[in-house]
């Protein structure tokens, strides 16, 4: 395996899991949820599926820069939802 095509998996994993959660994100809002958070998710996945689709449409490996941005907003997106996930759970035991 190249270095080229360790990139391109590395970017990729990281496209997918950066638009999964901003799917999962997309599809939990209410009608309560601010437009500018709801638009923030929307571009969040349509970014991930261009740098998802981009290595093969534009026929070379990612950037440093374009790598970095993809996995810190995938990451972001993963540690974001643990976060809200512990709060509501927390909330949950001391309710009972």
């Amino acid at each position: 395996m190249t270095l080229d095509s360790a990139l391109i998996l590395f970017n990729s994993a990281a496209a997918i899991v950066a638009l999964w959660s901003s799917i999962c994100a997309t599809n939990h809002m209410g009608r309560k949820t601010p437009l500018a958070v709801r638009l923030a998710f929307i571009l969040i996945g349509v970014g991930a599926a261009a740098a998802l689709l981009a290595p093969g449409y534009l026929g070379r490996a990612p950037t440093n820069a374009e790598l970095l941005l993809v996995t810190g907003v995938a990451l972001l997106a993963v540690a974001d939802r643990r976060r809200r996930h512990s709060r509501r759970l927390g909330r949950e035991v001391r309710g009972s």
